[in-house]
């Protein structure tokens, strides 16, 4: 009876929960994070740092409730995964700012409700707003979507480049995994010159459409809003997108 209620338990403890995996087909080693910042603000509740040699994977759950989940890759760091030549936060191995500061492609998720139009979701992208492409990557999910973000090639709907481009904006049924590969061409590398490749815009965005109640300025926050030329009275959600301009 103990043994059958623990596996119940372990067994609600999975699926309340969704995967990232970070996989470095890299020839260099790789410091993956992941940090929380809903609003914009960390909150050290989820926070994950590790080193990646060339070739390994690890991962890390994530609760499908979540907001504000961004994970990236930092390269260059000193032998205790801090003092990164690019990707660094403050706080060391784990990071305690939630890659705000990062300056660096983010891949970004968070919870949605769609209702009748697709219930509980995982909204998830990549995002190179106010930010450098330094490592290759492809984010894919489990239900066989995929994006990549490589040199010369990391424009909508791969990534945001820009807070509007929700062609970028990816939903998964809630309980799906994610795959966060680096150099997804093995052996390959991205080391870019951030002067030439930063996109700089404003740090928030708040947008107004009809009816709709004014977005707070973070990633994933969930306003209902009206459609009323191509879905009529059907309520939606507008996911916004904020990053810390790093300069």
């Amino acid at each position: 009876m103990l043994r059958s209620a623990v596996f119940a338990l372990a067994l609600v403890a999975f699926t309340n929960a969704y995967t990232i995996t970070f996989d470095n087909k890299c020839s260099f080693t790789v410091w993956p994070a992941i940090g929380k910042a809903p609003n914009g603000v960390p909150d050290p509740s989820v926070a994950f740092g590790s080193q990646l040699d060339a070739g390994d994977s690890v991962a890390f759950n994530i609760d499908n409730s979540e907001l504000g989940i961004r994970a990236w890759g930092r390269t260059g760091c000193n032998s205790a995964g801090a003092n990164c030549a690019t990707g660094n936060c403050n706080g060391g191995l784990v990071c305690t700012d939630a890659g705000i500061t990062s300056g660096v492609l983010l891949s970004e998720f968070g919870f949605a409700n769609f209702g009748q139009f697709g219930g509980d979701q995982t909204s998830w992208d990549l995002s190179l707003v106010s930010a450098s492409l330094n490592i290759n990557t492809r984010l894919s999910s489990s239900d066989g979507q995929s994006v990549t973000c490589v040199t010369g090639n990391c424009a909508p709907p791969n990534a945001f480049n820009g807070p509007n481009d929700f062609s970028a904006d990816h939903n998964s049924v809630v309980g799906s995994d994610f795959v966060h590969t680096f150099c997804p061409q093995r052996g390959s590398q991205s080391f870019v010159n951030p002067l030439l490749e930063r996109r700089f815009l404003p740090p928030s965005l708040s947008i107004l459409l009809g009816n709709a109640q004014r977005l707070l300025p973070h990633r994933f926050h969930q306003t209902p809003w009206i459609i009323g030329d191509r879905m009529p009275r059907a309520i939606v959600y507008v996911h916004k997108v904020r990053k810390e301009a790093h300069h």
